[in-house]
């Protein structure tokens, strides 16, 4: 590794200052450059001689160039008994680097290109992907149609997605959750589509995925689950689609496991009926057309269970549509639904 310090013209020509790692100095092993940890060398010359130069750390580097800019960073990743002209350390194989916490694989190849994330990536038509280490630095980063690919491991994070984008796991639904408080996936744009997450929320009130007025949604192979507590007056709905404002069309919904979804006990004048998938809500207006909700797995959905009244008890419901026309309902096993005309 070097940095090229611009430290003026002489002559009409550059003269930089450029110091190289010393992997020798290494303290973290092998196969982790530490360069803040490490030691430096200062060339003499372009060719990278660094001969009669001491060690010296980098805050010595940044101490002696105050204020000046750094022009270039290189990194060289190979092997051999000399890593430039002059030097005393060796570099051996060196097949990932970790910056800013996420990991990039390099393959023979394939430059510097990475080729797998430890936490949400982009590849554009280009073929250079971009790594992130949480979703919603992807999904603010993604040009519209993208697809952010997420790696297995769980997500601590309310996902608001706000453009027309792909969200979908590498290693299916089993191995790649998003836990969050509150409604973990509010999509604000049309077009999205979310396959092959675990979504789950099981401390207050809230929804696995929730969309107000937006059109072209595929929500698929997805298992939602533990979403509400149970709790005074805490909503647990899995999949709501909302049509108050605005017509939605074309929503799909498909091939998802929903599973113990809680609500609690109404104590105010808000309702708190559970539902696995909702749509629509009953005060709703505006024309939801092109709906297809089907092969979902729906078990668990729970209510309060005290006396029905006005002022206490709920309904949990598997399917809840509650404004919709020419209606075509088909199940292969008894399910709970409702349907308010």
């Amino acid at each position: 590794m070097t940095i090229e310090i611009d430290t003026g013209i002489v002559d009409n020509q550059s003269d930089n200052t450029t110091y190289q790692f010393v992997p020798t100095s290494n303290p973290a092993g092998w196969n982790t450059f530490n360069a803040g940890a490490g030691l430096w060398q200062k060339w003499n010359n372009s060719d990278g001689d660094t001969t009669g130069n001491s060690l010296i750390s980098l805050s010595d580097v940044i101490t002696a160039h105050t204020g000046l800019n750094v022009v270039r960073t290189y990194l060289r990743l190979g092997m051999g008994n000399s890593y430039y002209n002059g030097g005393t350390g060796t570099t051996a194989w060196v097949d990932k680097a970790t910056i800013g916490g996420v990991t990039y694989d390099f393959v023979v190849g394939a430059g510097s290109t990475p080729t797998s994330c430890t936490g949400a990536s982009i590849t554009p038509p280009d073929g250079t992907t971009a790594c992130y280490s949480t979703i919603q630095a992807a999904i603010d980063a993604a040009d519209p149609d993208e697809t952010i690919n997420v790696a297995a491991g769980t997500y601590n994070e309310n996902l608001n997605i706000d453009r027309s984008i792909t969200l979908k796991s590498t290693s299916g639904a089993a191995n790649t959750t998003i836990a969050a408080s509150g409604t973990v996936i509010t999509i604000n744009a049309n077009g999205v589509v979310i396959d092959g997450l675990t979504v789950t929320n099981n401390s207050t009130s809230g929804m696995g995925i929730y969309a107000s007025d937006y059109s072209n949604l595929d929500i698929k192979n997805n298992t939602i689950t533990n979403i509400g507590n149970g709790e005074n007056d805490v909503v647990g709905r899995g999949v709501v689609i909302v049509s108050s404002a605005s017509p939605v069309d074309d929503i799909n919904i498909t091939n998802n496991h929903i599973t113990n979804i809680t609500s609690g006990l109404r104590t105010g004048s808000n309702s708190v009926s559970a539902a696995a998938i909702a749509v629509g809500w009953s005060t709703g207006t505006a024309d939801i057309t092109n709906l297809r909700i089907e092969q979902n797995t729906i078990s668990d959905i729970n209510a309060n269970t005290s006396p029905w009244s006005s002022t206490k008890g709920q309904g949990a419901y598997g399917v809840l549509i509650n404004h919709a026309d020419h209606k075509s309902f088909r199940f292969r096993r008894p399910l709970g639904t409702c349907y308010r005309p």
